[in-house]
């Protein structure tokens, strides 16, 4: 297990988006529209509190992750 699993958690992350990034600038381009992985119309009200909720669930979902290796001993402690 990595000594400092919040860094490379945190660092993966940060390379997601990036990679996602130019998957979705590429996305754009291909298909010629501003929205090209759109699940509803724009006319769709309760879409931000949705996406509210779910980014809500995923920070609880990792900090509970995190917080469970660390009360482990598998998160940032150095191993003797």
């Amino acid at each position: 297990m990595p000594r400092r699993l919040g860094v490379l958690v945190a660092s993966g992350m940060i390379v997601g988006e990036s990679l996602f990034g130019v998957l979705l600038a590429g996305l754009i381009v291909a298909f010629s529209t501003d929205a090209p992985l759109g699940l509803v119309p724009d006319n769709f009200a309760p879409a931000p509190y949705v996406g509210l909720a779910a980014f809500a669930a995923l920070i609880l979902v990792l900090y509970g992750w995190m917080m469970r290796k660390a009360a482990t001993g598998s998160g940032d402690q150095a191993r003797p």
